[in-house]
């Protein structure tokens, strides 16, 4: 047997060489700049066996593509149903409260009734359009606490409006009651003098009757608030 002893000369190439580095790194999958799927236009950047190595690349980029384009779908409806809400997002409940109590610009009871039912009627309505929940993609979204918040904001202007008629009326009965036990008490006081006597059929003849006509317009506001 004769052995021959080839030692590597000199100069020559290393066993992982930068040719052997160059192939091993064409190997690794990229995502191209442009897409692969029409060589024409590649303008020789990259060659038939680049794109072929690479074109499964290109595939799953499109697909996850197309899959988070349908993932935003529900999304957008999601943001389109709420959208529509956007009022009853931004209502302010304690600056509404303010307006409803201005004792320099009081509202008459007639628009507080208004407002009463045009609020009552938005909870009520607020209540019956907002889903429960709603479907996006693979998750379930509870929307009972939104619609909560928002049905409530409505609700709780209902009642400050309706406090406020009721403060108005309270306000009326306590100063008719007044005024009533005032007549009643100078009615029933008896006369000790004829001078007293006097002063008694006068006020009886002549003040009692438009005192009595006032509390009557006292008595119907006070009615037209409580009704």
């Amino acid at each position: 047997f004769f052995f021959l002893m080839m030692r590597r000369p000199p100069g020559s190439t290393p066993l992982y060489s930068s040719a052997a580095s160059d192939v091993y790194k064409r190997q690794v999958p990229y995502r191209p700049k442009r897409k692969l799927a029409n060589p024409s236009k590649l303008d020789g950047e990259l060659d038939q066996k680049e794109l072929e190595e690479n074109a499964w690349m290109d595939e799953c980029y499109e697909r996850l593509k197309e899959k988070l384009i349908q993932a935003v779908g529900p999304l957008e409806e999601y943001r389109t149903l709420f959208s529509q809400y956007r009022e009853e997002f931004f209502l302010d409940v304690d600056e509404e409260k303010k307006k409803l109590d201005d004792q320099e610009n009081p509202i008459s009871s007639q628009d507080l009734k208004k407002y009463i039912s045009k609020h009552s009627a938005i909870a009520q309505s607020l209540n019956s359009e907002i889903p429960k929940s709603i479907q996006v993609s693979i998750y379930q979204v509870d929307c009972t606490n939104m619609a909560n918040k928002l049905v409530g904001k409505h609700i709780e202007l209902a009642e400050e409006a309706k406090q406020v008629l009721k403060k108005r009326a309270n306000k009326y009965v306590v100063g008719i009651t007044e005024e009533l036990e005032k007549m009643k008490s100078k009615v029933k006081k008896l006369p000790n003098t004829i001078e007293e006597l006097t002063n008694l059929r006068s006020y009886i003849a002549n003040e009692l009757p438009s005192l009595i006509e006032r509390q009557k317009a006292d008595i119907e506001k006070m009615d037209e608030t409580y009704n």
